[in-house]
């Protein structure tokens, strides 16, 4: 699995110890260690630093998205979900294809 995930992210083992470094000391992570293998620290979001500190600072964007999109239909807003996930699609896809080509070099 943590290979998985450096592999999506593209960093190094130490730059995403470094990041979890950082939420740790930030309040915003714990590592609790892995009760099947002593080597293994199990990354666990702290649930109430993100209510408390990151969830206003989206209150006025979470607002304003509800204002958008009560200006439509919900046949229109079928049309633009269905648009978005299309191009989210297309574009993994496509750099799912460069990754591959990058790799190759």
């Amino acid at each position: 699995m943590q290979q998985q995930g450096q592999e999506i992210a593209r960093l190094s083992t130490s730059s995403i110890m470094a990041v979890i470094d950082r939420l740790e000391k930030a309040g915003f992570a714990r590592g609790d260690k892995d009760p099947h293998d002593r080597r293994k620290v199990i990354v666990v979001p702290v649930a109430e630093a993100a209510k408390s500190r990151i969830a206003p600072l989206f209150e006025a964007m979470g607002s304003a998205m509800e204002e958008l999109g009560s200006r439509y239909s919900p046949e229109e807003l079928a049309l633009i979900t269905d648009f978005v996930r299309r191009s989210n699609d297309i574009t993994q896809a496509v750099t799912q294809e460069l990754r591959t080509q990058g790799d190759g070099e």
